[in-house]
């Protein structure tokens, strides 16, 4: 059964080929369903259906201030185009994006690292 190492992932912004997020550590794609209780008198069991989808997700990386392109293009408050390549090539999810939260920690051991949190707004693509 084939498998995709994590190590080939990469994050695009924009339509841009080149814009792709430096430094890239990690990345997470969370998908979900709102649910109504769509249970009547005389139910048993609890039922439940789905109304609207959503996604939100985040990056992180270590913190490359060159990365005009990529983590430095992603600002609070701001929409951007994300695209995450799982295998770095080949299928990915893409859809606009809501960024809501960026986070720079340092450690007098290691290395600067940078944590980008994003919501999306509209549909998530999946080719």
């Amino acid at each position: 059964m084939p498998v995709t190492k994590g190590k080939e992932g990469v994050i695009q912004v924009g339509a841009t080929v080149t814009a792709l997020v430096a430094e890239l550590r990690s990345w997470e794609i969370t998908e979900s369903a709102n649910e109504v209780d769509v249970s009547r008198m005389g139910d048993d069991w609890t039922r439940v259906d789905s109304t609207q989808l959503s996604w939100k997700g985040s990056l992180e990386c270590f913190y490359d201030a060159t990365d005009a392109d990529g983590q430095e293009s992603l600002e609070v408050g701001e929409y951007a185009t994300i695209t995450v390549f799982p295998a770095g090539t080949g299928g990915n999810w893409t859809g606009q994006a809501l960024i809501t939260e960026a986070t720079v920690k340092a450690a007098h051991d290691g290395i600067i690292e940078k944590s980008i949190s994003f919501t999306g707004n509209g549909t998530l693509t999946k080719t």
